[in-house]
């Protein structure tokens, strides 16, 4: 989810990403802003580099936010965090034509098993 700042004229200036539905928001005097997620933290934003978190913090966020957006994705109605790796395309299929979607990377790829040369083909690519 995001927090998003605008200006008096209507111009998103900020966007926070959280991990997670914010439940409250609140801009203190001094321009920070404090949030609180579902995640259970409070978090408090601000530009004043006096009190920016540590380097090894941030980049914990970072990660925190890319398994948050990576577990709500999906593809072809299918979770992409539910998907097999494509370590599942080292097991042979069982019929001619059997379908197998796997994660790679940021997609869902599609498989169908060739009996006649013992291997898995690629038949497309689903982009969320």
């Amino acid at each position: 989810m995001t927090v998003k700042q605008y200006n008096a004229d209507g111009i998103c200036v900020q966007s926070i990403e959280h991990p997670g539905c914010i439940w409250d928001a609140k801009f203190l005097d001094n321009g920070d802003v404090v949030t609180a997620c579902s995640d259970g933290v409070v978090r408090i934003w601000t530009t004043d580099n006096n009190r920016f978190c540590s380097d090894e913090e941030l980049a914990t966020y970072t990660d925190i936010i890319s398994q948050y957006t990576l577990s709500r994705k999906t593809v072809g109605g299918l979770k992409l965090m539910d998907l097999p790796g494509v370590e599942a395309l080292q097991v042979q299929g069982n019929t001619d034509g059997q379908t197998l979607i796997v994660r790679e990377g940021d997609n869902g790829v599609a498989y169908s098993w060739n009996s006649k040369e013992l291997k898995w083909d690629k038949v497309s690519t689903f982009v969320h």
